[in-house]
């Protein structure tokens, strides 16, 4: 758990080595809404980081520029996201092509042991692109849940032909384990929680415009009281 010192410190650690980028993820959890718990322990770690970004603290020596990721921005608190702090928000969506779709499993791909020659069934068209772009709801987790289901196959099979277990070394994925899983794919997000996520992401986004895959979001001058 983070306390109010372990904020302080990594605000001036990110001040000592100015200029800096100091990324907060999961901000939901780290600054969540005052008042939702009864020990008083989330006020003080909220408290403490609205004091730093508001730069009362001795962090103005060079630049410091402060990002915070989360999927959840209803759970932050409001005050974090005013006019002086974390006031540029940029909304990522999930893909909405094949296109898109062919750039994030080719990249998730990477993490996995899969013959070379499977490659072509990511590409824009393919036939695992097709097969997830027509499934709605669907997330990166959602994805690497279906390589793992694939690596799992290609486990299973390996060990039922005549390689001896002890010998195996690395499990190589085919397209036939790669199709298996992807083929039980399913989205891991009901339609009444996107509906609330996404009314959620709507007010978080205000009028600012959707910020589309490789598209390049015009935040104007980043303007802190850090800098």
């Amino acid at each position: 758990d983070v306390c109010s010192s372990d904020l302080r410190e990594l605000f001036e650690r990110a001040s000592q080595m100015a200029p800096s980028i100091l990324f907060l993820d999961e901000l939901d959890s780290l600054a969540p809404r005052r008042g939702s718990d009864s020990t008083g322990v989330t006020d003080r770690v909220v408290n403490q980081l609205l004091t730093l970004l508001d730069g009362v603290e001795d962090v103005s020596s060079g630049t410091v520029i402060v990002i915070g990721a989360t999927s959840r921005p209803d759970k932050i608190d409001p005050a974090i996201v005013r006019p002086g702090r974390l006031e540029q928000n940029i909304y990522v969506g999930p893909p909405e092509s094949t296109t898109e779709w062919s750039d994030l499993l080719l990249k998730i791909s990477r993490g996995w042991n899969l013959k070379p020659d499977s490659m072509y069934i990511f590409a824009d068209g393919g036939e695992i692109t097709r097969i997830v772009n027509d499934i709605p709801r669907l997330c990166p987790a959602d994805i690497r849940a279906a390589f793992a289901t694939a690596h799992l196959h290609a486990v299973h099979r390996t060990l039922a032909g005549d390689t001896p277990a002890d010998s195996i070394e690395k499990i190589v994925i085919e397209i036939d384990d790669i199709k298996c899983g992807f083929m039980a794919l399913r989205s891991s997000l009901s339609e009444s929680e996107a509906r609330i996520l996404d009314n959620s992401y709507r007010s978080f986004r205000g009028n600012r415009p959707y910020l589309k895959a490789g598209s390049k979001p015009d935040i104007g001058q980043l303007k802190t009281s850090l800098r």
